[in-house]
């Protein structure tokens, strides 16, 4: 590490940037705290803003502007708005913005500047544990709040802008891939060349995360690396000398990455690859952990936000990987000497590669499950099979993508030989699925389980490098005893991310307008209710990821207190992904109350239960369930009483000890005057109804006597909820009270007798 004087600066400038930001600082490069705290009052309100396209992307619904310079014109309308105005009214900055219109809507030019009519956004943490962080990830664009357009005016519009050039010719090589093969293919070799994941479905990408060649979607250091080698190695043909063909090469290499977007795995890349030819111009020893560390630099010094994204960490951490465990293990395990051809071919084919996902995983693994909570079992079979094709799909792509602007007959024959490789890459992720356990579910660690995760990686490291290689002749029982150190280190690397089972806890997710309840007790795990009618695709992007961040493989029960949407559509989302082996959580059961058994929406969902291997459950009043030391008793409703709907909704008793929460559903009207006179107290009350003054009345309040109460509303609930008089109610029962919208997911843990209150927000 002395003799690398780059890695203690890259080291020490990670540490600062973590450091600050746990601290509270705002960082160079994001939003300030101010601003941010206007984005919030600003957000949701008709607002006139003025900005400059610097980037345009087509999305699968809508085209996306990337708006620098933005500011907010405050004191003109939006048809009085116009440059003039602008430069008058000295308007308050912000920033960076995100821009979305139709694909009705007429293409604006990269570099127009415009004034826009709408509603800003503001962009907001992770509601709940395993969720998308959508300020932190845009932070680093410098940017804090997206628009949807309602009207839109373009003030002026460049002669000449390399951005729209850049921009035209990518959609046109996207529709031109799309009309000569098929659509997967396509939509994979598009990411795969130009960044473009507009074609890349959900589908596709779980049948790549499952395959473990997610990588090959995303550009980074293996596709700069192919791209670049094949340019230096044209110019060498060409004749140029080594300092020229090197400069060209870099130069073109810095045009791709603005190409395609310079995503951070893309820029790390291109620093490296610069670094790599500079030393051969100049005649000095290229060292590749200093380029690593020269690369983490820059971008670090540019853009420090940049660090807390998911492709900076697992760029960085993959070539780490590949430049000090991968030499380590090699050195450890082959000969250099009395090799047969065979066992050439057998190491160039497998064992290098295998050394390769090894070393690459083992460092990955901690940030892999940081931000995706699961590994996929069988990737070092795939990656071994098809990561060596990535070349071929590359350069045959890249010159069938560019022969099919001028002779698309002839790019269809060459597309050919990708569309074969990436149909069987695809078809690998099907077949991934289709195997057990194809996704381990480990859960999201803490940081000090990373920080063990790495020391036990660094310590194989350096046993690695202070061990002598074994005689070759040495059997397999004593090679075993031998490798037992560095094979204890790998098991301190990866047991130490295990998620362990945990206690009791009462969780409302943030699902907006909607309810998520999950109930815990060790390995026990029961989901109540699961839906929205404000989030989109819920289950897919809001419970499961909670699910896997939690380390849970197994559901034992999910209940449906009634057959509302925003209570049920993410269970029929998250029951069709399971029937589809989309995901590698099973579920046991599926209760309901017993009349929502006979009513249509009943009979669809069991349905859908049936096909995918879960037994159904009616319940009535008087039935419970016993796990580890839990008790769920049903409250309502009750066989014969008629109620349906929401007043028919299922109520639950939770007590575990001495601890006793009550689960509302959206009970209301006749359904809650029947419970009257029979509940007494309980600590803790999920509110029904969302809060809604039709559900809770005085009497219920006083009965209940709940120290702590949990409303699932959003923080701007187009019904109003929670709605004033039922936060009187609350607060004149003398309990406190907790908003998902506001707070995020409210986790109620209890060990029988005490009680405490944790918010993710």
């Amino acid at each position: 590490m002395r003799q690398r004087p780059l890695c203690i600066v890259f080291l020490a400038l990670v540490i600062f940037i973590f450091a600050a930001k746990a601290s509270g600082f705002s960082l160079w490069g994001e939003p300030e705290e101010n601003l941010r705290r206007y984005a919030e009052e600003i957000s949701g309100t008709d607002r006139v803003i003025y900005g400059v396209v610097a980037a345009r992307e087509e999305k699968t619904n809508s085209i996306s502007y990337f708006l620098k310079d933005t500011y907010l014109i405050q004191n003109t309308s939006f048809k009085e708005a116009d440059i003039a105005s602008v430069k008058k009214e000295t308007p308050v900055s912000l920033h960076n913005i995100n821009l979305y219109l139709s694909k009705d809507e007429s293409l604006i030019t990269v570099g127009s500047e415009i004034i826009v009519f709408g509603e800003p956004e503001v962009y907001k943490n992770a509601g709940n544990p395993g969720g998308f962080d959508a300020a932190y990830y845009y932070a680093a664009d410098d940017c804090c709040m997206s628009v949807y357009a309602e009207d839109i005016k373009v003030i002026s519009e460049p002669g000449f802008s390399v951005g729209e050039a850049f921009a035209l010719l990518k959609e046109k090589l996207r529709h031109n891939l799309n009309a000569l093969m098929d659509d997967e293919p396509a939509a994979a070799l598009s990411a795969m060349l130009f960044g473009v994941r507009t074609d890349i479905t959900g589908e596709m990408k779980l049948d790549y995360s499952a395959s473990g060649l997610s990588h090959i979607l995303a550009i980074s250091g293996m596709h700069v690396a192919i791209i670049g080698g094949a340019l230096y190695r044209l110019f060498i043909f060409l004749r140029f000398n080594i300092k020229a063909a090197s400069f060209a090469a870099i130069a073109l290499a810095a045009v791709y990455c603005v190409f395609t977007g310079s995503s951070e795995s893309t820029v790390r890349a291109v620093i490296m690859f610069a670094a790599m030819h500079m030393s051969k111009c100049v005649l000095r020893t290229y060292d590749q952990m200093s380029a690593l560390s020269l690369a983490g630099i820059i971008m670090l010094a540019v853009n420090p936000m940049s660090l807390f994204r998911a492709g900076f960490q697992l760029s960085f951490a993959a070539v780490a990987g590949m430049a000090c465990l991968m030499p380590l293990i090699k050195k450890k395990i082959f000969k250099k000497e009395g090799i047969s051809k065979s066992a050439k071919l057998l190491r160039r084919w497998v064992t290098e590669p295998a050394v390769l996902w090894l070393s690459v995983n083992l460092m990955t693994f901690p940030i892999v499950l940081y931000h995706f909570s699961e590994f996929p079992v069988y990737s070092l079979v795939t990656n071994i099979l098809f990561v060596p094709l990535v070349s071929i799909v590359m350069i045959t792509g890249m010159a069938g993508a560019a022969l099919s602007l001028f002779v698309p007959a002839a790019a269809d024959l060459i597309l050919f030989i990708p569309e074969i490789i990436l149909n069987m890459q695809n078809k690998a992720g099907e077949v991934a699925l289709e195997l057990p356990n194809a996704m381990l579910i480990l859960g999201k660690p803490l940081w000090w389980q990373i920080v063990l995760s790495y020391a036990g990686i660094t310590v194989l490291a350096l046993m690695l490098k202070k061990r002598k290689t074994g005689s070759p002749a040495v059997g397999f029982g004593r090679s075993v005893f031998k490798a037992a150190p560095e094979l204890c280190a790998v098991i301190l690397a990866c047991v130490s991310l295990v998620h362990l089972p945990e206690g009791f806890s009462v969780t409302a997710l943030d699902v907006g307008q909607g309810d998520c309840i999950f109930v815990r007790d060790k390995n026990y795990v029961y989901m109540v209710d699961g839906g929205s009618s404000s989030e989109s695709s819920v289950g897919r992007y809001s419970i499961l990821p909670y699910i896997k961040s939690q380390g849970i493989s197994t559901v034992e029960g999910i209940f449906l207190t009634h057959a509302d949407t925003d209570h049920m559509n993410g269970v029929e989302e998250l029951l069709g992904m399971i029937l589809e082996r989309k995901t590698g959580i099973t579920v046991k059961y599926l209760f309901m109350p017993y009349w929502l058994a006979d009513t249509n929406d009943g009979k669809n969902i069991a349905a859908l239960a049936k096909k995918a291997g879960i037994a159904l459950r009616p319940l009535n009043k008087g039935d419970g369930i016993g796990f580890g030391g839990t008790d769920i008793c049903v409250l309502n409703p009750e066989t014969g009483d008629g109620l349906t709907d929401n007043a028919g909704s299922l109520v639950m008793s939770v007590e575990h000890g001495g601890f006793k929460a009550l689960l509302t559903g959206d009970i209301e009207g006749e359904g809650e005057e029947r419970l009257l006179g029979s509940l007494g107290g309980y600590d803790c009350l999920k509110v029904a109804h969302h809060g809604s003054r039709n559900s809770g009345s005085e009497g219920f309040y006083n009965e209940v006597k709940p120290s702590v109460c949990i409303i699932s509303a959003p923080k701007k609930s187009v019904y109003g909820h929670p709605h004033a008089e039922t936060i009187k109610r609350i607060e004149d029962a003398g309990a406190d009270w907790y908003q998902t919208g506001i707070s995020g997911a409210v986790r109620v843990e209890s060990d029988g007798s005490a009680m405490t209150v944790e918010t993710y927000r």
